[in-house]
């Protein structure tokens, strides 16, 4: 399995979706804090590792 570094932005709500959908696959590795964006804290930006299979 290889680890791969992924920026989510957009609507918080969306990435807590994703991040959940991808624990729940048992593929998320990390998911770090969501920043918030300061002029609309609905929206932001998370980064997260999730491993993919290696290439055959």
């Amino acid at each position: 399995m290889q680890h791969i570094d992924v920026d989510l932005v957009g609507p918080a709500a969306a990435m807590a979706h994703i991040v959940a959908r991808l624990r729940a696959m048992e593929v998320l590795v990390e998911a770090r804090d969501v920043v918030r964006n300061s002029d609309n804290p609905d929206y932001g930006w998370c980064s997260i590792t999730v491993a993919v299979p290696d290439e055959e």
